[in-house]
């Protein structure tokens, strides 16, 4: 009989203390897990692998096997410790020292994690494959509520139930009185494809992409001294669709805050490192004086005045300055570990840096065995170096 899942049951023991055992099994479709409870009912996971996790290791599947099942039960876990038993050596290895495979080692840090936060510890043993026919048997059992049909059938009830788009559009062409054997017809079919591939989310489509064929069949048309099928109001509307369903999802980021930057500075707050630091008062500064990466950037030595309890910086040129009659910014000293001020003159000490040079502020840094420092040669750093 061919693997279809996984499967696994917990078995929690008698004695005072407070352990309980998980047997886990995987295969390639079909999921599924059972628990038994201290009151000896059982409980069951029953689910299908989808597409891209059936084409994962086995040693993926094995340890999602065990993610799943301790996910399903935590209300049945809890300060508990739990022994796991597979017949897979990879995952009690990954459980107990982790992965320097990415997807393997997401799993471990998911699964002590959810154990964590549970009050529950782990444990792992591996066990041989003959005296874990229970799981074995549960992954091989079929889910009958999870199922799905092919793209074939899906395919032939559309295109007797559903939206023909190739025959709205077939049905648009001759409208405009374009008939068949003009070689302008043979473009039904390609506006007919681009539509549903700009449409389509799998597909990665873009608005240019229908787009691109909707003007060039106007422009074709034109041309010829034909009428537009794309006037067709459907057409109209397929177009105008297509920039709302297949544009790429707007994914803003985050706003820097005070806090986030306090708890860097703390993290780092001992760090003689001429490299962190110096990031650090590029961090501070573009935070308390609202600089742009091409103003800090030309921040050269003498641009910068120390006062008391104050720092002035001289911008030469900015983005919004277009007469280039230069600007000055005042940035005051805080009280908490991210301030501008203190950052800053700890920069200098460690840089060994002249106030009163023309050298360019931040430069570019070399490592010589044990030495750090500032290159000679007067170069801003760049983007990507920052």
């Amino acid at each position: 009989m061919p693997e279809i899942g996984f499967g696994g049951f917990v078995v929690p023991a008698i004695d005072s203390n407070n352990s309980a055992e998980s047997v886990c099994d995987s295969s390639d479709v079909q999921m599924n897990s059972s628990l038994i409870t201290p009151r000896n009912s059982l409980h069951t996971v029953v689910g299908s692998w989808a597409d891209h996790e059936r084409i994962k290791s086995s040693t993926w599947r094995e340890l999602e096997a065990v993610n799943r099942t301790v996910k399903s039960s935590l209300h049945l876990l809890k300060n508990q410790t739990l022994q796991i038993n597979t017949d897979n050596k990879n995952v009690t290895s990954i459980v107990k020292n982790g992965s320097r495979k990415t997807d393997l080692q997401v799993l471990a840090c998911e699964l002590h994690t959810l154990c964590f936060e549970n009050s529950c510890e782990i444990t792992t043993q591996w066990i041989p494959r003959d005296q874990n026919k229970v799981a074995d048997n549960l992954s091989r059992y079929s889910d009958c509520d999870d199922w799905g049909i092919s793209t074939e059938v899906f395919n032939s009830l559309d295109k007797y139930m559903g939206l023909n788009i190739e025959q709205v559009v077939h049905e648009a062409v001759e409208d405009s009185g374009i008939e068949e054997g003009h070689s302008l017809h043979n473009l039904v079919e390609s506006l007919s494809t681009r539509l549903l591939d700009a449409r389509s989310e799998n597909n990665g489509g873009t608005f240019s992409t229908v787009n691109t064929a909707f003007y060039s069949v106007k422009w074709a048309h034109e041309i010829y001294g034909q009428l537009d099928p794309t006037s067709n109001t459907f057409v109209q509307n397929l177009l105008e669709s297509a920039k709302r369903t297949a544009k790429n999802p707007v994914n803003k980021k985050d706003p820097v805050s005070k806090d986030i930057l306090i708890d860097l500075c703390s993290k780092y707050q001992y760090s003689n490192d001429l490299t962190v630091v110096r990031d650090l008062v590029m961090i501070l500064l573009s935070f308390s004086a609202f600089l742009r990466f091409s103003e800090l950037s030309q921040l050269k030595c003498n641009d910068v005045t120390i006062k008391e309890g104050y720092l002035v910086l001289k911008i030469r040129k900015s983005k919004t300055d277009q007469y280039r009659a230069g600007d000055e910014v005042l940035v005051s000293k805080g009280q908490s570990l991210a301030c501008p001020y203190s950052m800053f003159l700890r920069y200098l000490g460690l840089a060994n840096i002249e106030i009163s040079t023309d050298m360019y502020l931040f430069r570019p840094l070399y490592r010589s065995k044990d030495k750090c420092g500032l290159i000679k040669v007067n170069r801003p750093i760049s983007y990507t170096t920052a």
